[in-house]
């Protein structure tokens, strides 16, 4: 698994707004991370990322994003990648799933693009507020056939699965990698700031449920202390994260490996 770093600024919102409850104030350096994992038979993106200017996250997060860039740096031409896995339907993941403002098409253009039919359903029931979304970045895909929905968890290939992960939104799944040394599970937004890889509770105030996202976080998080599952967080700088039980509802985390983009 290689992190793709596809942005890195701050949140639009301080710390006492996204988190409430937290006690913590001020700036949150924010990374923008997409996943590529290869395995015998599979070229696999896990999230699009920001997008370019014009991608309804460009502006939100302040600057376009640069996985192109990315994958030309590994020698990966996008018409290689099999399939793009879509934790969720959020716009800082989706944005470069279609090329060309004016008239949309699939960037990935050889690549089934996974996504849970309950995160579809949610994006479509959303109405004004990501009907654009839908019709710039989804419809494109579902025209062109590469839109696959799944209902729960699925095996994509031996070494492969996705695992229901609800809460962020309703649909939100991650993407468990049984690799060569010890599994890694890709969480997407499961956790959005390291504070919640620590205390599960730690809500969130765009989470679309509250209580699934803490009960899945206490899932994650507890398995992968169990059982040394990696996981590898979209909007942290630990790449890649080891946990560790500390008590029923807290945990510690050791950085494996950080993205070497910093925040200025």
């Amino acid at each position: 698994m290689t992190t793709l770093c596809d942005a890195a600024g701050s949140f639009p919102e301080p710390l006492e707004d996204a988190f409430p409850d937290a006690g913590n104030t001020g700036r949150w350096p924010m990374h923008v991370h997409c996943h590529l994992v290869r395995t015998p038979t599979r070229t696999v993106l896990v999230d699009a990322g920001v997008g370019p200017e014009w991608a309804p996250a460009g502006e939100w997060f302040g600057r376009p994003g640069r996985l192109p860039e990315e994958l030309a740096a590994l020698g990966v031409d996008p018409s290689e990648i099999t399939d793009v896995i879509l934790t969720h339907l959020h716009p800082d993941h989706i944005g470069w799933v279609v090329a060309d403002e004016d008239a949309p098409k699939p960037y990935f253009a050889n690549a089934r693009h996974v996504v849970q039919n309950a995160e579809l359903k949610w994006l479509r029931d959303s109405g004004e507020e990501y009907e654009e979304l839908y019709e710039s970045h989804i419809k494109p895909l579902m025209d062109a056939q590469l839109l696959v929905e799944v209902t729960g968890a699925a095996t994509l290939d031996e070494r492969l699965d996705l695992v229901l992960a609800p809460g962020h939104t309703p649909g939100h799944q991650c993407l468990l990698v049984d690799a060569p040394d010890r599994p890694l599970l890709i969480t997407g937004d499961a956790f959005v700031h390291r504070g919640q890889m620590t205390s599960a509770g730690l809500a969130y105030r765009y989470e679309e449920g509250t209580e699934d996202a803490a009960k899945t976080r206490r899932r994650l998080l507890s398995v992968a202390a169990e059982r040394g599952v990696l996981l590898a967080p979209c909007h942290l700088d630990e790449g890649v994260v080891l946990v560790e039980s500390a008590s029923e509802d807290s945990f510690r985390t050791t950085a494996m490996a950080r993205c070497p983009n910093t925040v200025a």
